[in-house]
């Protein structure tokens, strides 16, 4: 969801942004603050690391801080931050962004105290109290599966790779790598890197993959994001995030969830929006359960207790009925989404609001006799860390599956988790 964000991310997944033309060399300030304004903070990074060399401003540091957290280049966020919440006129915002950069380091006991700083200027917002509490805690927090072991998979590229789902004897998952010489093809101005895309590769030995490949061109359109899919358990159905192709009444592309039917063992429908879609608010990573009859997604619909939530809507026979919001057992000020279904009903997901280990941390919950959430569980190490981890996927057993995570650096990569039952083996750290 990684130098998305994932707006999450958003992880990663915006529309569609107007460009702006091309800049030269040079230090102008103005072009740098144009850059930002249109969310084209890759960009806008070099123009004001380049300013600041010249002339130290407050409030070009702190939009420079706020471009690394939106490109999740957080050791430099920390490296300017350390410094610029030293100055008088910097905004206290500032303050809960270090203690976040901290946390994303591992520094718990130094950001804890930034957002406590933080809270004391700030009473109303609960999230950074939050924060303070999970930096006390995560030397406690157990591992939801025991003797995870994990290893990164071989055919990651240097870009985001992430949400990887079983595709026949493959997988199929999301990525901004370049996907090959197009005429058209632009580059997403908040990351700088290409569009999101699917692409599946194959096994060839039991440690050799395929060469990925950009999948379907029914599916993947050039210069829009699409991500994050998930197949009906026959197969027949597919659900999917991505940008529409004709601005909202903001004159934005929206992210939606679209589906698309089977035709023949290759070839999909038309894809088409759910019947639920709102132009006029995200929508996106659509979770299945096993039966067909619920779908989870994550939507920035305003009216929730934070930016990203989890959104709930059942199947009523012949079309899906109309969506909920998860209540606040599982929603926070914070961010929540890439939600996915376990074949048992468990629901897993990320988030950034319940207490964890730094960034977006996995967790699970599962409906009781009543049919109200349990209140999450945090996976524990090592499958979440202080950076961001943000999908997850098990096979039938549970004991094993794929997971993403930017832990070894600013870019989402996949890994394969299994439990290992044999006497004296190590959790990897």
């Amino acid at each position: 969801m990684s130098k998305c964000k994932h707006f999450f991310l958003l992880i990663g997944f915006l529309g569609p942004l107007l460009s702006i033309g091309s800049f030269g060399q040079g230090t102008d300030l103005k072009k740098a603050d144009q850059l930002y304004k249109t969310r084209a903070y890759a960009k806008a990074v070099p123009l004001y690391e380049a300013s600041l060399r010249s002339r130290f401003r407050v409030s070009t540091a702190q939009k420079l801080a706020s471009c690394y957290r939106l490109t999740n280049a957080w050791a430099q966020a920390e490296a300017l931050l350390d410094s610029l919440v030293q100055q008088d006129r910097v905004r206290e915002d500032m303050w809960f962004l270090y203690g976040e950069a901290l946390m994303s380091n591992g520094k718990y006991d130094q950001a804890r105290d930034w957002f406590l700083k933080y809270a004391a200027a700030q009473p109303g917002d609960t999230l950074a109290l939050i924060r303070a509490d999970a930096c006390l805690i995560v030397g406690n927090i157990p591992p939801y599966f025991p003797n995870v072991r994990y290893d990164r998979l071989p055919f990651n590229s240097e870009e985001d790779d992430h949400a990887a789902i079983p595709w026949g004897t493959g997988l199929l998952f999301t990525s901004d790598r370049p996907p090959g010489l197009h005429l058209l093809k632009e580059k997403s101005q908040w990351t700088g890197r290409d569009y999101l895309a699917l692409f599946e590769t194959y096994p060839l030995t039991d440690s050799t993959w395929s060469e990925p490949r950009r999948y379907s061109g029914r599916i993947n359109e050039i210069n829009i994001n699409v991500g994050y899919a998930i197949l009906s358990a026959d197969s027949s159905t597919l659900y999917f995030t991505r940008n529409t192709v004709e601005p909202n009444k903001r004159g934005v592309y929206p992210l939606q969830i679209y589906t698309c039917q089977r035709e023949g063992s290759e070839g999909w429908s038309r894809p088409r929006p759910v019947s639920f879609a709102n132009p006029e608010t995200n929508m996106m990573h659509p979770a299945l359960r096993a039966d067909g009859q619920m779908m989870i997604y994550a939507s920035d619909r305003s009216g929730g207790p934070g930016g990203l939530d989890l959104w709930m809507v059942e199947w009523s026979g012949s079309d899906w009925g109309r969506p909920e919001r998860l209540d606040e057992t599982i929603n926070t000020p914070g961010h929540e989404g890439f939600p996915w279904f376990a074949p048992d009903g468990r629901l897993f997901f990320a988030s950034k609001g319940h207490p964890g280990y730094g960034g977006y941390d996995l967790f699970v919950t599962q409906q009781d006799s009543t049919g109200k959430w349990t209140p999450p569980l945090n996976l524990g190490r090592p499958l979440n860390s202080p950076l961001d981890d943000i999908t997850i996927f098990l096979d039938v057993s549970g004991q094993s599956g794929y997971f993403s995570s930017t832990r070894e650096g600013e870019d989402d990569d996949l890994y394969y988790w299994y439990q290992d039952t044999l006497p004296g083996k190590e959790e990897e750290e």
